[in-house]
């Protein structure tokens, strides 16, 4: 999982948690940035924000002489799977060049026709989307922070920009910050396993990651057999 979106917005109540005022919006921009980052990782990348990606599946079968492209995803018939669980709407899918709409989706990855016929066996990897012979699907996915990872990213931000700007008042521990022509760099290296040196923001993550795990568990089945969920998200 790779994180998509910032946590927070750049006026997002930053002030609140002591965020100089006189800071650059580029200083703010790269703190909030790095803030986030940070805790994706601590928090065991829980809270990827929301990211859209194109596929381009097909079936593996090597009657379609495809086979070797390692993106083909498709489970044939009516019915794919999409190759992330946690997706949250399907935005569009064309075929042969055109947009196509007689889908139906169920999370948190199941994508499927309803016009009574199959999904396309394979296509042409070699031509783009607007050609015929091609197909594709455009998703968003991904799992949106809580308050309580806003309200961290808020805290770990402002004391970033404290490190920045050499504010006194500044609580991450010297040393641990160094301000690089792109923006900010953190160095976790000398602080405990998973932690940040801010109490609050600590807190946090030995709530939401006690174990200090580096990623999600992940479940990975090819041959996926479980009952679709009753309820249509997007067409």
């Amino acid at each position: 999982m790779t994180l998509c979106t910032p946590w927070i917005e750049i006026d997002d109540r930053l002030a609140d948690c002591g965020c100089p005022s006189d800071a650059s919006a580029e200083v703010v921009q790269a703190a909030i940035d790095t803030a986030t980052d940070i805790l994706f990782r601590l928090s065991g990348q829980q809270y990827p924000g929301l990211c859209t990606e194109s596929r381009r599946p097909c079936r593996t079968a090597t009657s379609c002489g495809c086979a070797s492209f390692h993106l083909c995803t498709c489970v044939g018939g009516d019915t794919i799977v999409l190759p992330r669980r946690n997706v949250v709407s399907v935005d569009s899918v064309r075929i042969d060049g055109l947009p196509f709409t007689d889908f139906v989706f169920y999370p948190p990855n199941w994508l499927v026709r309803t016009d009574g016929e199959y999904w396309p066996c394979c296509q042409d990897l070699t031509l783009d989307t607007t050609h015929d012979g091609t197909w594709s699907v455009t998703y968003t996915y991904g799992r949106q922070p809580t308050e309580g990872a806003k309200n961290a990213a808020r805290v770990l931000s402002a004391e970033l920009v404290k490190a920045c700007v050499s504010d006194a008042s500044c609580r991450i521990p010297i040393g641990a910050v160094s301000v690089t022509r792109r923006g900010v760099t953190y160095d976790t290296s000398a602080q405990d396993e998973g932690k940040t040196g801010i109490s609050e923001v600590d807190l946090w993550l030995s709530a939401v990651n006690p174990g200090g795990r580096k990623r999600r568990p992940r479940l990975v089945s090819p041959d996926d057999t479980r009952w679709v969920p009753d309820l249509i998200v997007g067409s």
